[in-house]
């Protein structure tokens, strides 16, 4: 009794330690006729206890067995081999309940939701696999019994979890979480966007506003285009990016958008109206992203412009800049964006491999990408008259 207080919790003799322990206390209860045989002790013992409700479980598993003068369950085969003592079963409980014994939880229905020691049992073989002992979030684990998530979600949450920033990005929002552990190279893609739209944005700066000697005299210009150009960048990404269901979907229009494809080519069985749905759903929220993102933007340049008591009459107006805006997101950048998430999706896992192949691939192509939409858009404005 005492052992079971020793800090040796993970130590699998524990289990072995308990097994003598319930055998010590059945064997006075059997009642045998005729002399008695050296006995086989036969526990049941599958699975790992867990290490809050241990001490409780040995005295649950203590009162279930039968009291002194009773029966206990005895097997005597009529071959002359040594009689079986069958002790009470202990089972690996899932959830809430912990460990059982006969039935009964070994925390008594108390488990712990945050992923305790029973928690991966009733989990899938594939998923146990990958946790290999570690702990399960409980909006994880619902999300696995409820089938929305499988192994490889669940593998990709395991490796933010062993990632203090990754851990910490996740934390932020359960958007965040739910696209990390959808795709492990989310965050990857991200930074590299991120990375390709900054320093291309910040050579044209310094190129442009070099020639007239003004870059440092506006460098308030070149902060808010800067700002606007990475809110953009990362909107393009993170709203194309497929997301992981850890949560059930809503009802109603917020479950048909929900069950939409990030991109239009994703993998899974998505219809073609969902798939082209997917382009017009992403389309709006281009639009959506473009117009806020120009009409924050244009109005600061206009206002920093009037600050220098300089005239703004030849720009165009906030309204008319971001309508366009929007327009062009939601189309250029849209198809663009849909394509290049597709590619680095269906393809370039097969042509690549290693992740200094694909990140150096993922550049290449996002650098392109960034070139030509500047192109795209530098032709857009001149077509339509406000530049």
């Amino acid at each position: 009794y005492i052992l079971l207080f020793l800090p040796t919790w993970e130590m699998r003799g524990i289990r072995l330690l308990l097994t003598a322990l319930t055998a010590s206390l059945a064997l006075p209860s059997c009642q045998c006729f005729g002399p008695t045989p050296a006995l086989t002790i036969r526990p049941s013992l599958r699975g790992a206890m867990p290490l809050g409700g241990l001490h409780r479980g040995a005295q649950a598993l203590v009162a279930r067995l039968p009291p002194s003068g009773a029966r206990s369950s005895l097997v005597r085969p009529s071959d002359g081999t040594p009689p079986t003592v069958l002790l009470p079963t202990l089972t690996g409980g899932g959830g809430k309940g912990g460990g059982r014994v006969n039935g009964k939880g070994w925390n008594d229905g108390r488990g712990d939701d945050e992923g305790g020691g029973g928690d991966k049992f009733g989990l899938p073989d594939d998923v146990a696999a990958v946790l290999g002992g570690r702990a399960l979030s409980k909006e994880m684990r619902d999300a696995v019994l409820a089938g929305r998530i499988g192994a490889g979600e669940v593998a990709n949450f395991v490796k933010v979890q062993d990632s203090r920033f990754l851990k910490w990005i996740g934390g932020l929002s359960r958007p965040m979480m739910s696209r990390l552990v959808a795709n492990d190279r989310f965050f990857v893609t991200l930074s590299i966007e991120l990375m390709v739209g900054g320093i291309t944005k910040m050579l044209a700066e310094v190129v442009e506003r070099s020639k007239r000697g003004a870059f440092w005299k506006e460098i308030d210009f070149v902060a808010s285009d800067m700002a606007l150009e990475l809110l953009g960048d990362f909107g393009l990404v993170f709203f194309l990016a497929p997301t992981a269901a850890l949560l059930p979907p809503p009802s109603g229009l917020g479950k048909s958008v929900a069950n939409l494809p990030g991109f239009f080519l994703q993998k899974g069985g998505f219809t073609p109206s969902q798939r082209a749905a997917c382009l017009v759903y992403k389309a709006l929220t281009f639009w959506c992203i473009g117009f806020a993102t120009s009409a924050v933007g244009h109005s600061t340049t206009k206002a920093l412009i009037e600050a220098r008591g300089m005239p703004t009459d030849h720009m165009a107006s906030v309204l008319e800049n971001s309508i366009q805006w929007g327009n062009f997101l939601g189309v250029s950048s849209n198809l663009r964006y849909q394509l290049i998430s597709s590619w680095e999706a269906l393809l370039m896992p097969r042509l690549f491999k290693g992740s200094l192949a694909l990140n150096a691939a993922t550049t290449s192509v996002r650098l392109a990408n960034s070139y030509s939409g500047g192109v795209q858009w530098l032709l857009w404005t001149r077509l339509i008259g406000i530049q």
